[in-house]
């Protein structure tokens, strides 16, 4: 068989056969949906097709039994129920059986199938019995009149008549999938009964045949056979699978085929107009891009280089080429990344098929929601992904959700829900997994890992329920009664944490006995090049990846925050202790090791600690090689890099350096008790905050519009006419001081300086500060409001007073059209100058400072509320087009006054939004499910973007309003 014949058809096959499963799962929940049946019955039709072109008999046989149910299906409009679905997924099961074992062996495997085909026979025939029966169109064609060259009959013109009009029905027949000398033998009676087809249709295609049998070819146009009398007539096998591969017909052209050139280039441009995404896509070898990525690694690595020597020459000359060579050389890189991006939907495919046959086999009931679907992850990840997934989705749906009479008596819906969400945050990907079922108890957790022997009696008790629940990932450790073959909560874990780190990645779990459970995985996007932190300890340098890094501290020898328990030596940040690892000491570097330096925190979600160091040098693009076979035993590194000056640096694993951070207990339950006896502060009441100074004054900004902190030396600053610009990836980026804004007088800048990157997705601009204090979360409690539009006030930051900045008003002062020009949607009001109205229900004075500006660009009108008590009296008088509420507040939280609103018809309408701090994946589905999109408050992108679209859908569903005028709708009146 021709190789390259065989991989297009493996291909095209499997493009066919991809969508199936979810579009089976479609038809099962919607069974009168009739294009979701014909695109399925066109799939298996044209594998079939193809099947019969190259010769593979068992694929065939399997293939046209598949597609003889759906025939019959579709065309007695027969409703699909649960037990023809389960077949014809196993159907196509076995064709991607037959499949795989084709591409791996390069023959046709030999396996039997012939019950699989008999009892879709038995179906096909039990749908024309419970249809009523079949019709006898079908039944008195004989199958062997038909043409032995013919790819269809009579029960595939049933099955086409739908789709085709009355040309159409003869284009059929002209173009082979019809035997002209079946559709003679059927009569005009037969042809006419058949469902689409009227007299006319009959009389036309019976022509049709006529001519063609008259010239000898049951399977080519009349005229066709007529203008090339001369030629050969086409194979009939040829003719057959034209529609499904019209790449194997040109290379059987060229090979000397005797197709006619006619027929084929007709149907060429038929299948053109149905995939016309082809002729602008070529097929790359894997490989391929896989060596060209290795080769922008190294560019990379030489541009990275290139800069160093530029910048160290002076020589303004070079340092314009250089920047020439670093920006072809970045959107080089950028581009050739997308080639090797997928979307996460490409492993979600099958999640769907794996809870239908779970919930078949438990006997439950249960529904999957998916967000996200388009988020794209480098393929390898993709693939590391799967495995993992599986196992915690058969997890999920064998432990994780209860039995629906379980759940009725927990005054839960009988079906339970399992949420699978998607999203990009900050270069990495937030995977998060979630079901309403049953939950995890922590202290059985705690009593299963006793009885193990994973943890002393004493440990057990002193143990936290959060750092409980993470002995899950213990290998062995099930809180299961009963470990079913189906899966089992426990075993296996420990291989899904590692399959997860394997790709630089962390999971996270948390779980509410009675509510539900959720895994959260974050992973880099790729894994070819990253965003690296270096650092400098004992005259080394190292790198740690970005993604993991939360924050950079000072922290000097004299630091009041500095403890040691158990020799073990803690940071106090934000009144948590935060264990810290000497890198000195751990990788044995010098015998004295002193705690101070610079601390880089690490977030692994469920685990947190600092790396103490001697310097941070700063962010660097660094391409990820593997070790030597001499330092492949040292666990803690992931890799090794190459700088711009040519030394190589070791890249740590954080996830085994988390490992080796591994604390006593004794330790543990010393460090919560002095956590313990610091006053609880809400999450809610939290700000992600950046402290600067200024000269002797102190200020602070919340970090909603801040991307990234920058530290760069002076002269990369540039005159522009009279403004400051600064090159910034491959942007110019206005620099803005802020000792200008505050009236200080100008200083000449030197040395390494900082930046802020203030940006809204859209446009970005760096704002300088003399020097960075601090990036924390603190309760943003304004003592004092001043009367400087810059500020929003003062507030007390560790025991000092703090001028707290309106970062809104600092971008404006800057550049006066900057939300003018970003901003998705200005048209807020119509031709009559109505605004849209948005009743704002906020307690904290701080967010709604915050937010406020946000109707201002965006052009709304806003009522606001202290709370939900005062939004009920405000509903009384007058009616919003949207609430937008937070969550929690004092008299009546936003839950609360939701269920107010929804109690009351004449609010039926008016959609509610809900406004909060916390992170959504921490707020719990039921809650979730009260407000038509729950947006994060400091995120002021998606905040704009959120408002912004569920305004613009208010305002195509809701009549043109005039105040004081007649409600008319436009449409109806025309």
């Amino acid at each position: 068989m021709d190789e390259e014949l065989l991989a297009e058809f493996l291909l095209e096959s499997n493009e066919n056969l991809s969508a199936i499963e979810q579009q089976l799962m479609d038809l099962e929940a919607n069974p009168q949906d009739e294009e979701i049946l014909g695109a399925i019955f066109r799939a298996i039709h044209t594998v079939k097709g193809s099947c019969g072109f190259l010769g593979l008999v068992g694929l065939e046989k399997v293939a046209h039994a598949g597609e003889n149910l759906l025939s019959k299906i579709r065309s007695l409009k027969f409703a699909m129920n649960a037990d023809l679905v389960s077949l014809l997924l196993e159907c196509t099961d076995a064709i991607t059986s037959l499949l795989d074992g084709l591409e791996s062996e390069g023959v046709e495997p030999d396996i039997d199938h012939s019950g699989l085909i008999n009892r879709l026979h038995v179906a096909e025939r039990l749908v024309a019995t419970m249809a009523g029966g079949e019709k006898p169109a079908i039944e008195t064609v004989p199958e062997d009149t038909a043409n032995e060259g013919a790819t269809g009959t009579l029960k595939e013109l049933q099955a086409w008549a739908p789709d085709v009009s009355d040309k159409g029905a003869a284009a059929l027949l002209e173009n082979g999938w019809l035997s002209a000398q079946a559709v003679m033998d059927a009569g005009f009676a037969t042809l006419k009964g058949l469902d689409g087809f009227t007299a006319g249709d009959a009389l036309k295609l019976l022509g049709v045949a006529k001519v063609a049998v008259k010239h000898g070819n049951n399977d080519e146009k009349p005229a066709v056979a007529a203008k090339v009398d001369s030629e050969p007539s086409a194979e009939p096998k040829v003719a057959a699978s034209i529609e499904a591969n019209v790449e194997v017909v040109k290379k059987n052209m060229a090979e000397g085929s005797t197709t006619s050139p006619v027929a084929v280039k007709k149907t060429a441009i038929k299948a053109t107009t149905a995939k016309p995404k082809s002729a602008g896509s070529i097929r790359v070898d894997v490989d391929l891009l896989d060596s060209l990525m290795n080769q922008v690694g190294e560019l990379v690595l030489t541009r990275n280089r290139l800069v160093q020597m530029v910048q160290a020459s002076g020589n303004m000359d070079f340092v314009r080429v250089s920047r020439d060579v670093d920006h072809v050389t970045e959107q080089l890189q950028s581009q050739l990344l997308r080639t090797r991006m997928q979307p996460i939907q490409s492993v979600w495919n099958s999640v769907p098929r794996i809870v239908r046959d779970m919930g078949k086999q438990l006997e439950k009931k249960i529904t999957v929601v998916m967000h996200g679907e388009e988020t794209e992850l480098d393929r390898t990840i993709l693939n590391a992904l799967k495995d993992p997934l599986t196992h915690i989705i058969r997890n999920s749906c064998d432990h994780g959700i209860e039995m629906p009479n379980e759940r009725r008596k927990a005054g839960k819906p009988a079906e339970g829900t399992l949420r699978l969400s998607a999203s990009q945050e900050s270069g990495f990907i937030v995977i998060l997994i979630e079901d309403d079922g049953a939950g995890i108890d922590a202290e059985r957790v705690k009593k299963k890992a006793v009885s193990m022997g994973v943890l002393t009696e004493e440990q057990g008790e002193k143990i936290s329920s959060k750092a409980a629940l993470q002995l899950i990932f213990h290998a062995g450790l099930s809180t299961a009664e009963n470990v079913s073959n189906l899966s089992g909560r426990g075993v296996g874990m420990d291989v899904v944490r590692t399959e997860i780190e394997r790709v630089g990645g962390n999971v996270d779990i948390s779980s509410e006995p009675g509510k539900g459970t959720t895994l959260r995985i974050r992973i880099p996007l790729t894994l070819a090049i990253i965003l690296a932190m270096i650092v400098r300890c004992h005259g080394q340098r190292f790198a740690i990846p970005q993604m993991s890094i939360q924050e950079l501290l000072s922290a000097p020898k004299d630091s009041n925050e500095w403890r040691v328990i158990g020799g073990q030596s803690f940071y106090r940040l934000r009144g948590k202790l935060l264990p810290i690892m000497r890198l000195k000491e751990t990788l044995k570097l010098s015998d004295t090791v002193e705690d101070e330096g610079s601390i880089v925190v690490i977030d692994l979600g469920d685990r947190n600690f600092g790396v103490l160091v001697d310097q941070i040098h700063g962010a660097e693009e660094i391409v990820v090689k593997p070790l030597g076979v001499h330092f492949q035993h040292l666990g803690f590194y992931g890799g090794c890099s190459i700088l711009g000056d040519g030394i190589v640096i070791p890249i740590f694993d954080c996830n085994e350096l988390a490992n080796l951070m591994q604390l006593s207990p004794e330790v543990e339950a010393m460090r919560q008790a002095e956590d313990g006896s610091e006053n609880d502060i809400s999450r809610d009441e939290l700000q992600h905050t950046l402290v600067f100074s200024q000269g002797e004054q102190r200020f602070a900004i919340p970090m909603v519009l801040i991307e990234r902190l920058e530290l760069f030396p002076a002269e990369r600053i540039e005159h522009s006419g009279a403004s400051e610009v600064l090159q910034y990836r491959d942007d110019v980026i206005a620099v803005i001081r802020w000792g200008d804004l505050i009236g200080h007088d100008e200083q000449t800048l030197s040395g390494d300086v900082y930046g802020l990157i203030l940006s809204d997705g859209h446009k970005r601009m760096c704002l300088q500060v003399e020097k960075v204090e601090d990036i924390l979360e603190t309760p943003l409690e304004i003592k004092k409001r001043s009367e400087d539009p810059l500020f929003l006030g003062t507030s007390v930051i560790n025991g000092t007073a703090t001028e707290v900045i309106d970062v809104f008003e600092v971008v404006k002062k800057a550049d006066i059209n900057w939300f003018a020009r970003t901003s998705p949607t200005l048209a807020s009001s119509d031709d009559t100058g109505f605004r849209q109205k948005i009743l704002f229900v906020e307690d904290a004075a701080f967010f709604r400072n915050l937010v406020m500006p946000i109707f201002e660009v965006l052009g709304y009108e806003a009522w606001v509320a202290k709370d939900g008590l005062e939004a009920c009296k405000i509903l009384e008088e007058r009616v919003p087009d949207l609430i937008l509420t937070d969550l929690e507040m004092p008299n009546m939280n936003g839950y609360e006054l939701t269920d107010w609103v929804r109690e009351r018809e004449e609010f039926d309408d008016i959609p509610i939004v809900a406004l909060t701090a916390t992170p959504v994946d921490e707020i719990d589905t039921v809650h979730q499910n009260k407000f038509v999109e729950v947006m994060l408050k400091l995120d002021r992108q998606s905040l704009t973007k959120g408002l912004s679209e569920v305004m613009a859908n208010i305002k195509k569903k809701k009549p043109l309003r005039v105040e004081g005028a007649v409600v008319v709708d436009v449409d109806a009146s025309i």
